[in-house]
């Protein structure tokens, strides 16, 4: 029997929307705990029969949020259909893997940063909108998780520190750029620029106040910030970035930012000076030669 034979004789339907919403009504009326396993065995057919990984991991997110939009249904309901994370390491792996391919040059096996900067953004936003968590372990903090994602997102859209982004940074937008405030300076205690911004402000201004939400530093030094949260940040990196780029630390991003920036907007720019200029280092070379020299690292291996 094919799947939507199986789909037909257990629902008297195939149709995916039909399934779903017969998954709302009934979960809306459960009460005991016998009730919940009836419902899982029921629709297991649905959510596992005959599926590859990836075809699973996007049915499990559409399930999950349509539940969730039908309301007055209870979140140990709506979590029997949580996959292992094993399941999503996998998945993400396998991508992560495909993506790397296509973003080799043929030749000049060189990675083009433009393109993963803009593709990692994709897949991390649309990972944080569809709750897609990958737990550390059964006492993770999923908050917290997701406040890592987004604090990858932010610094790899804005380019700026990651100190910055935990408290000092703010944002607003400027033409088809943003202005960045409050940027760390020897000889500045509030320093500002113009630059680009790689993702839709709205999203990064949200995914800021989240993130600044959850860390909770407004009361500490930017030298107490960074010792009890770079391990931590630094670890978070391997679970949503590509192997090459997670072992070279978070500044890493503030790298790929500059590069996918001179790359789409740069316009026969003198390198030197268009890092100097985005990244905020004014006439001080040096500092826009050790980005390029992180990025040159990567792109060679």
């Amino acid at each position: 029997m094919t799947r939507n034979d199986i789909l037909q004789a257990t629902h008297g339907t195939s149709s995916v929307k039909e399934i779903k919403d017969l998954m709302s009504r009934d979960a809306q009326r459960i009460k005991t705990l016998s009730q919940m396993s009836g419902f899982a065995q029921k629709y297991a057919l649905f959510m596992y029969f005959d599926t590859t990984l990836n075809t699973l991991k996007s049915r499990v997110s559409d399930v999950r949020n349509h539940l969730k939009n039908a309301g007055n249904i209870r979140k140990e309901i709506i979590d029997l259909y949580l996959l292992p994370t094993k399941v999503y390491t996998s998945v993400n792996n396998k991508a992560a893997e495909k993506a790397k391919e296509e973003l080799l040059k043929n030749q000049s096996s060189e990675m083009d940063f433009e393109k993963w900067t803009f593709k990692t953004l994709e897949n991390l936003i649309s990972k944080i909108e569809n709750s897609e968590i990958d737990l550390v372990s059964n006492n993770s903090n999923k908050s917290r998780e997701m406040a890592y994602i987004k604090l990858i997102v932010v610094a790899l859209a804005t380019g700026r520190r990651q100190v910055e982004v935990l408290k000092t940074m703010s944002l607003s937008k400027k033409k088809d750029e943003a202005k960045y405030g409050g940027l760390v300076k020897k000889k500045s205690d509030d320093f500002s620029l113009v630059a680009p911004i790689l993702a839709d402000i709205k999203i990064v201004k949200k995914y800021l106040q989240d993130v600044r939400d959850e860390f909770k530093i407004a009361e500490m030094t930017n030298k107490e910030i960074n010792s009890k949260y770079n391990a931590s940040i630094s670890k978070s990196l391997s679970r949503y970035l590509d192997p090459e780029i997670a072992e070279q630390g978070f500044h890493f991003l503030r790298a790929a930012y500059a590069e996918a920036c001179f790359l789409k907007f740069g316009d026969n720019a003198e390198k030197n000076t268009y890092f100097s200029q985005i990244l905020g280092h004014e006439t001080d070379l040096n500092a826009a030669h050790n980005y390029q020299i992180k990025i040159q690292k990567v792109a060679s291996k």
